[in-house]
């Protein structure tokens, strides 16, 4: 269910696609790049500044894509490795991530299991 009026602006940003999602980590790198020559910024502290604003964003922007696609990438290769090699021996779990666990764990806190009632 959607909420309406600015309940939903959070859902929005939920919904993004990854490519949105880049475009939206990229685009302060860009602003960065191009926002001191654009007002006329100009010396070697403006430029040793902006050096530092750029690798700042830039190791933020590694360090997002490193835990959002290539983590469950790895531990998704993991599990298909061990389910071709039929190691089965440990249990295997969904990625920490994945919204329908999440989905799920948040439903069974809402409305814990009752026990079972006898007619009567």
């Amino acid at each position: 269910m959607r909420r309406p009026g600015l309940r939903n602006q959070l859902g929005k940003l939920q919904r993004f696609s990854l490519t949105q999602r880049l475009v939206a980590l990229l685009l302060p790198i860009l602003v960065a790049a191009l926002a001191p020559g654009l007002m006329g910024w100009a010396g070697p502290e403006v430029l040793a500044a902006q050096a530092v604003v750029l690798l700042a964003l830039s190791a933020f922007l590694l360090w997002r894509f490193q835990s959002v696609v290539a983590r469950p990438l790895v531990d998704s290769e993991r599990l298909m490795a061990e389910i071709a090699g039929c190691d089965l021996a440990r249990p295997q779990h969904p990625p920490r991530r994945q919204w329908p666990g999440r989905a799920a764990a948040r439903a069974h806190a809402a409305h814990p299991p009752q026990p079972a009632r006898r007619g009567g």
